[in-house]
């Protein structure tokens, strides 16, 4: 056979190649598309429906889960195409609105949970940042636990006419539990879903340990002021007592040293009557707990807080009991 003869084959052999190259390319563009396809969209909408399934049959706890563990592929943008297309995200807020326990669920005690929003960065046209709490206790055999802001939320006198009183007739009592008003803590704060697993605690306040002025009577209350005693059994030492005040608490009136130590944090109240009804006990800047007390009244926050000149009020840590049973 002459070398004429044979080029062509050589080119048929090497098109055939080239065609079986093509096909398998786009064989494998084919496989990945539809692989990322399922990734993408098949897969988290196969969560999506099992979770509304689990919904359906009222186990909100592991439909939460399953949606807050769903991982989202996280290439060329497909974080925004999967939530378009199956609105994991969406669900999960929804599934939150509706019941707002679910992320308290696993919570320890010493963990930093949300609850609630209150304004906090000082700019009001950004709306009220989420509440941050610290849980303090677990009652397991009743669901509920025990929950103290992070921060100083607000500044506040503990008592606005300025005369003896106690934990029960005092104005910062008031504006914690206020159900509604431009002034109201509780009833600013929370969701009316929100509210309904705040549990109405019966609050005891004991006389003072060094002093022995009376706490009042017991009241029923959704947010309170917690009391020497209670500082004392859910916090380790005075390191762990220390709190820095929001910038809006600060914009409230919230003193904070400007030079030495303690330059972050503030001191804020307790319910705990101090050495006479005309004052009441707080935490200190550092930590530390005094018995002695301050003056309830307070106008200024100019830092003479604790001085008994009635000159300045005092940084407010609201606390609460939340249940957790559905």
């Amino acid at each position: 056979m002459s070398a004429a003869t044979a080029k062509p084959k050589k080119k048929h052999v090497g098109l055939t190649v080239f065609i079986v190259i093509l096909v398998l390319l786009l064989l494998i563009v084919a496989a990945v598309g539809a692989f990322g396809y399922y990734k993408v969209v098949m897969e988290p909408q196969r969560i999506v429906d099992e979770a509304k399934a689990l919904i359906e049959e009222g186990d909100y706890l592991a439909a939460y889960q399953l949606l807050k563990d769903a991982k989202y592929p996280a290439v060329f943008g497909s974080e925004q195409l999967t939530e378009k297309q199956t609105g994991i995200g969406a669900l999960q807020e929804e599934l939150v609105a509706a019941h707002p326990t679910l992320t308290l669920q696993n919570a320890k005690v010493g963990d930093v949970v949300t609850y609630g929003h209150y304004e906090q960065d000082g700019n009001t046209e950004n709306g009220a940042e989420a509440l941050e709490w610290i849980v303090l206790a677990i009652d397991e055999d009743n669901g509920r636990m025990l929950v103290v802001t992070r921060y100083c939320v607000d500044c506040q006198a503990y008592n606005d006419s300025g005369s003896s009183t106690t934990w029960k007739d005092s104005s910062i009592r008031a504006w914690l539990n206020k159900k509604e008003g431009k002034y109201a803590f509780y009833g600013n704060a929370f969701s009316d879903i929100e509210k309904s697993f705040i549990f109405n605690k019966r609050v005891e306040t004991p006389r003072n340990p060094q002093y022995y002025t009376s706490g009042g009577s017991k009241v029923d209350d959704h947010v309170f002021l917690l009391s020497a005693q209670e500082v004392e059994e859910y916090f380790a030492d005075d390191a762990a007592r220390m709190c820095e005040p929001t910038l809006y608490a600060r914009r409230q009136g919230s003193y904070v040293k400007r030079e030495g130590d303690y330059t972050t944090t503030c001191r804020w109240w307790l319910r705990t009557s101090g050495e006479t009804a005309d004052k009441a006990v707080y935490v200190g800047n550092d930590g530390s707990i005094n018995l002695k007390g301050g003056a309830v009244e307070g106008s200024g926050g100019d830092g003479r807080y604790g001085s008994y000149s009635g000159q300045d009020k005092g940084s407010v840590r609201p606390a609460m009991w939340i249940k957790l049973d559905e």
